[in-house]
């Protein structure tokens, strides 16, 4: 599928400082433990965020990260996975 190829090309071009960029963007200033585990999982784990069952991902986070960069962090998901899920 033409989407998943471009989506692969970004992820391989993706560096922290574009997650930091974005959670900036977003309202949410990422500690560094935090960037490193979000900038791995982003990395290894895109297909199953965006295909899959991504709750074992997310139960991680939630020892990893704060409370509310957690939330933010799940409501941003929620809101780009319906925003684009025709394209998915």
């Amino acid at each position: 599928m033409m989407y998943e190829y471009l989506i692969t090309q970004y992820v391989n071009n993706l560096t922290k400082n574009d997650i930091v960029k974005f959670a900036l963007s977003h309202g949410i200033e990422l500690r560094e433990d935090e960037l490193n585990f979000i900038y791995h999982h982003v990395i290894t784990n895109w297909r199953t965020i965006l295909y899959g069952n991504p709750n074992s991902i997310f139960n991680e986070a939630k020892t990893k990260l704060s409370t509310i960069t957690y939330n933010k962090i799940i409501t941003l998901y929620q809101f780009f996975k319906e925003k684009f899920q025709n394209y998915l």
